[in-house]
């Protein structure tokens, strides 16, 4: 049985993608949660997926498609492509080869029929964590990016690496310059090619270079890939402060249905 002998009430900090699926973990817990974002579903582009799938949203007949990643050159080639000397470990090193995934678009899209509805429209800011909204809650998950809630940026430090993307965004009528074999990741870690990460997931392509290698093409995208942060706003405030999702944590590794496994232990 599942039980809160405390304040259970809780409240998701965004709703995209990690801030659904760590509210579909606290309502199986039996907390009372409130959703704080703007009240936006998430645009998601190119290939992702999950490593695991998630109870009461992955559809329990899906068929888990076989992931291959395959490595041209080396990995210390290709840390070095998109890392320069950062000691990081890159996906040639933590990820089996060959391994299972699930569709994480069903997943989101079957949690927004769920609980977009619930989402209190609003603009998360230091000055709105301050407020004094949240002191009801005795739990706080954000999924928010780490640096938006950040209350010293002068003093903590956020580090990442930027890439530029391109992906498959239908709706923009947008698509990767070409197309991988489907099921497959490419990771280019020689000086051969510009692109480091190549892929194409359950029909969506993503094609990613290195910042010192941004090609000429239109829709590009500059994103920030976080690796660390010594953040550590709102740990000893009034309310229990847990970060999910890579850009909540601000850090390399984290993946999308951790989000619901820790808030399912919470």
């Amino acid at each position: 049985m599942k039980f809160r002998i405390f304040n259970n009430k809780a409240a998701v900090l965004g709703c995209g993608p990690a801030g659904l699926f760590a509210v579909h973990g606290l309502r199986d817990r039996g907390y009372d949660v409130t959703i704080y974002s703007k009240a936006r579903k998430s645009d998601m582009y190119g290939a992702q997926y999950l490593h695991a799938p998630i109870d009461g949203l992955s559809p329990i007949d899906e068929e888990p498609l076989k992931v291959r990643y395959s490595l041209v050159g080396t990995a210390s080639g290709y840390r070095d492509k998109v890392y320069g000397s950062i000691p990081v470990k890159v996906s040639p090193e933590a990820l089996d080869m060959e391994h299972l995934s699930w569709d994480i678009r069903s997943a989101y899209d079957y949690a927004w029929k769920l609980y977009g509805d619930d989402v209190v429209d609003t603009l998360i800011s230091p000055e709105w964590m301050r407020s004094g909204e949240l002191d009801r809650y005795g739990l706080v998950v954000s999924s928010v990016p780490l640096p938006t809630l950040c209350a010293a940026r002068e003093d903590h430090l956020f580090h990442a690496t930027s890439i530029w993307a391109m992906g498959d965004a239908p709706r923009r009528g947008q698509y990767a310059p070409f197309r991988p074999e489907p099921g497959t990741v490419i990771c280019d870690g020689t000086r051969d090619r510009g692109w480091y990460r190549a892929s194409n997931l359950y029909g969506h392509v993503t094609v990613e270079w290195p910042q010192s290698r941004k090609p000429p093409l239109p829709g590009i995208a500059e994103v920030a890939k976080p690796i660390y942060s010594t953040c550590d706003c709102y740990a000893h405030g009034k309310f229990r402060f847990v970060k999910v999702g890579r850009y909540g944590v601000w850090s390399k590794g984290v993946l999308s249905h951790q989000a619901y496994t820790t808030a399912e232990s919470l």
